[in-house]
């Protein structure tokens, strides 16, 4: 069921105001946790995919909101901020805050502003502030990726400062938006580098990008009726998604693709992460999320009936030489 929200458009900018250093807003060290006083929470609920790829690329347009709820006791002089990721451009002209209660957007209506702010000029005991605002995934290099690292601050004269919660996800079953991708990086073209073996023998390939293509064309009852690669994965990389990119299926074919934990042949042929019957072209097409493919050997295999089916299939992934917990980076 969809949230439905009374919204009302602030674009009020009041001139005068001293703004904070991004860098003392980004600095966490010295915040409050929510869930103690009052719930913060901050959240990716939607993104739109403008070039269809099916990953969060450059100018893709991220969906955020934060909800202020709970609190136990009045809040007095509260001040809003929001600090978009680096690697994202915040949208000036759309941010909302309902109810308006008496609060002004005193930064980030501006081109060029970094960081959203909105104060009050009452005390109150809100039931329920909903702030909306959206950011631009900025250009990321060929094959890389940038964790996406958002957060809200409630400031108060009589409560102390107070941190949101992890990044949440507004819909069920998905993974809050936290890593965009630049371009795929080719790492294995049948044109260039000779046909994939098939599942007695897979090809060895290796994933040191974040975000990298495997291409071909596959089909027929030779020896090209199947191709499949192999990969293996150290403790720090996690496959997040792998994403058909572009399959184009003729007319009553019927294309396996498979996902397997180890070889084809220690599991009797049949993926057991990944058993997919594609009838149909597909483009920008993820079929793993929100499983994640980590510290292992896995196999992908792709075959079918009709000959020459071309196919690119996009691996995207992270290595993190940190854990990401709490809104902190805690180095390995």
């Amino acid at each position: 069921m969809k949230k439905k929200y009374l919204l009302f458009i602030l674009v009020l900018n009041i001139s005068g105001v001293i703004s904070k250093d991004i860098t003392s807003l980004k600095d966490k060290s010295n915040f409050q946790k929510s869930g103690n006083k009052i719930t913060l929470e901050h959240y990716t609920y939607s993104h739109i995919d403008y070039d269809l790829s099916g990953s969060h690329t450059s100018g893709d347009i991220i969906y955020y909101d934060t909800i202020l709820s709970n609190p136990v006791e009045d809040i007095l002089d509260p001040v809003f901020s929001i600090v978009p990721s680096e690697f994202t451009t915040l949208e000036n002209t759309n941010i909302i805050i309902t109810p308006i209660l008496g609060f002004v957007i005193t930064h980030g209506t501006s081109l060029g502003d970094e960081y959203i702010e909105a104060s009050a000029d009452i005390s109150n005991a809100f039931a329920n502030i909903h702030i909306h605002h959206q950011a631009t995934v900025d250009e990321i290099m060929q094959g890389d990726s940038k964790l996406l690292i958002s957060h809200a601050i409630l400031e108060s004269s009589n409560l102390g400062t107070f941190l949101s919660e992890d990044l949440k996800i507004g819909l069920p079953f998905e993974p809050p938006i936290t890593r965009a991708y630049g371009p795929a990086l080719t790492i294995y073209d049948e044109i260039i580098n000779g046909d994939l073996n098939n599942s007695s023998d897979p090809s060895e390939i290796l994933i040191n990008r974040d975000t990298v293509r495997i291409s071909g064309t596959v089909g027929g009852t030779s020896e090209d009726s199947e191709d499949c690669f192999q990969f293996s994965l150290s403790s720090n990389r996690s496959v997040l998604d792998l994403i058909i990119e572009n399959y184009n299926a003729t007319e009553n074919n019927s294309t396996l693709l498979q996902v397997f934990t180890g070889t084809p042949s220690s599991n009797g042929g049949i993926g057991d992460i990944i058993n997919l019957v594609i009838k149909e072209s597909k483009g920008g097409y993820g079929v793993l999320s929100p499983i994640i493919l980590t510290n292992n050997t896995y196999s992908v295999c792709i075959s079918d009936q009709v000959p020459n089916q071309s196919y690119s299939l996009v691996i995207n992934s992270e290595f993190l030489d940190f854990i990401f917990t709490n809104n902190f980076e805690q180095p390995l």
